[in-house]
């Protein structure tokens, strides 16, 4: 059994979902040093957010949680969500079809994701994508240069 001299700096974990998790398992303090190969005592101070980075991998891993699980909020780093080409569609407010957006993605025009021979777009591919098709706004001289381009053009025969 090990025990840890190194202690986390208060505030990176928090020590009330290792409580909740061993309640939850039915588990005393001294089963879970047990099966987490840690002192016991070890366990009460991490309880209390006293241990070392060593025993809280051992007694998450013990839980079956992973530390993700056990940082505070601010600290989570959730799964990147991964959208389909019709998702990503919907998102881009239908500028492109779901068929030019895997057609431009096969032809590594556009920033994706493969899994697998599947394409998908993630939050960071999808603002790339926007970047990079940004459109400047045109200036009211523009505007007027086209307007008189279209009635010139519509009325040649």
């Amino acid at each position: 059994m090990t025990t840890s001299t190194d202690e986390i700096a208060p505030g990176l974990f928090d020590p009330m979902r290792i409580v909740v998790a061993r309640t939850a398992a039915g588990m005393s303090q001294t089963e879970l040093g047990l099966k987490a190969g840690v002192n016991p005592a070890s366990v009460t101070k991490l309880e209390k957010g006293q241990a070392g980075l060593d025993v809280l991998h051992k007694v998450v891993s013990a839980l079956g949680l992973t530390l993700n699980d056990v940082l505070p909020e601010a600290y989570r780093q959730e799964p990147a969500r991964l959208y389909t080409p019709e998702e990503t569609a919907e998102r881009l407010g239908n500028a492109w079809s779901p068929t030019t957006l895997r057609r431009k993605a096969g032809a590594q025009e556009i920033s994706h994701t493969k899994l697998g021979k599947e394409i998908r777009f993630s939050d960071r591919d999808i603002a790339e994508i926007i970047q990079a098709f940004r459109r400047p706004a045109l200036t009211h001289a523009q505007r007027a240069h086209r307007r008189r381009s279209r009635k010139t053009t519509a009325k040649a025969p």
